[in-house]
C-alpha cells in the first residue's frame, strides 16, 4: 500500500489535471492538511515529491503552481523497479528523476515487488494512459517472462524502451544500460584471493540475470585462482 504523502500526492494531481483554471494553484499547507485529514508533514513531502516530479513548480511569494507546457501536461517517463519503497530514494533512482525532469519530463515510479504478475498490470495501465518511455528493471528476470506481448505491443506504438541491468531473454533488440557483473564477481574474488582468503562462500539470486552473472564471475576465477569448484 502507498504511504500516505504518496497517495496524497497522486490525488493533488488528478486534481490540477481536472482543473479548468489557469493558471492551477495549489491551496496553502494548512488547508491541504485539513481538506484531506492529513498531517502537514505529510503534505510537505508530497508537494516536494510532485515538485522533484516536476508536476508543480514553488513560486517564492506566491504559491504552488501546476507546471503546464504547450501541451496539456509534460512528457511522461515511467520507471518500473522490482525494488522495494526504501529503494527508491537510491542515488540511481534520483538520478533517474533529476535527468528527465531537466529535460521537460515528469517521472512516475512503479514497483513490481519482484513480482511479473505486478509488471502486468502496471504495463497494461500504461498501455490506457500513455507515457513517452520506459525505463525498466527486470522482475526474475533469469526467468522466462510472460509479459514480453506487452513490451512489444508497447514499441509498437512507438513507446522508447530502456532497461536496466539487462533485459529479458526472448526481447529483441532490447537496448541495455548494464554492468559488467561477471567482470566484477571475477574482480570480487580476485581482492579475497589476493588477501589471501581461500575460503570463500557465495550468495547469488538464482533468478535474476545479475546473479547468474555473478556467479559465472566468481566460478570463473576459483577455477582460474586453483581453487576447488564445489558444486
Amino acid at each position: 500500500m502507498a504511504s500516505k504523502y504518496r497517495q496524497l500526492a497522486g490525488m493533488l494531481k488528478q486534481k490540477m489535471e481536472s482543473s479548468d483554471e489557469e493558471p492551477v494553484k495549489l491551496p496553502a499547507e494548512r488547508e491541504l492538511a485539513v481538506i484531506y485529514g492529513v498531517s502537514r508533514q505529510t503534505v510537505r513531502r508530497a508537494i516536494a515529491l510532485l515538485a522533484e516530479e516536476g508536476v508543480i513548480e514553488k513560486r517564492r511569494g506566491s504559491g504552488n503552481y501546476a507546471h503546464r507546457e504547450a501541451s496539456a501536461w509534460q512528457k511522461r517517463i515511467a520507471v518500473i523497479t522490482p525494488a522495494e519503497k526504501e529503494a527508491l530514494f537510491s542515488p540511481m533512482y534520483r538520478d533517474i528523476q533529476n535527468i528527465c525532469i531537466a529535460s521537460g519530463c515528469s517521472v512516475q515510479i512503479f514497483s513490481t515487488a519482484n513480482r511479473v504478475s505486478r509488471e502486468r498490470e502496471i504495463l497494461l495501465s500504461l498501455l490506457e494512459h500513455p507515457v513517452s518511455g520506459i525505463c525498466v528493471e527486470g522482475s526474475i528476470s533469469a526467468l522466462p517472462n510472460p509479459n514480453l506481448d506487452l513490451y512489444r505491443h508497447l514499441r509498437n506504438t512507438g513507446v522508447s524502451v530502456v532497461f536496466l541491468n539487462g533485459g529479458y531473454p526472448g526481447l529483441e533488440d532490447t537496448v541495455s544500460v548494464s554492468m559488467d557483473n561477471q567482470a566484477g564477481g571475477y574482480l570480487a574474488v580476485r581482492h579475497l584471493m589476493e588477501r589471501n582468503h581461500t575460503r570463500i562462500a557465495f550468495l547469488f539470486s538464482s533468478d535474476s540475470l545479475q546473479g547468474r552473472e555473478r556467479y559465472q564471475g566468481c566460478i570463473s576465477a576459483v577455477r582460474d585462482y586453483g581453487l576447488p569448484i564445489l558444486d
